[in-house]
């Protein structure tokens, strides 16, 4: 697997680029996730991407994500940034948070494809696979 290198950090949490043209974002465990944080990570974030096309995994292990706003489900479900992402990858740990994120793609229905996994190495072959 290819070393992973931080690249930044901010408010809700940090996020670099791996090797594979995947954007990893891990939330911090007392981000406050609003529609302004969320919007300033997808900027920042989409800014370091060298590529129009690229996979994002969102590891929320160490977060208490069931808090979200409906805004902020909506944004991460269409969003200007959403035709560069090949695919979404969440990470997650709890049975709250696997409830909470199968209702984010049950009922807001991302425009790319979507997955949830307990495993990052898991989630990275996929979003691999998606890229191809």
């Amino acid at each position: 697997m290819p070393k992973q290198k931080e690249l930044k950090t901010v408010s809700i949490g940090s996020f670099h680029k791996t090797n594979d043209n995947i954007l990893v974002v891990e939330l911090f465990p007392d981000a406050v996730i609003t529609l302004r944080n969320v919007e300033q990570i997808s900027l920042e974030a989409d800014a370091i991407m060298e590529t129009n096309k690229y996979g994002v995994m969102l590891d929320t292990r160490n977060h208490n994500t069931w808090d979200v706003p409906s805004e902020v489900l909506k944004y991460l479900s269409n969003n200007k940034y959403s035709h560069k992402q090949t695919a979404f990858a969440v990470v997650l740990n709890s049975l709250p948070m696997r409830i909470f994120a199968r209702f984010f793609i049950s009922f807001h229905k991302p425009v790319v494809p979507t997955k949830l996994f307990t495993s990052p190495e898991r989630a990275k072959k996929w979003l691999i696979s998606k890229a191809n």
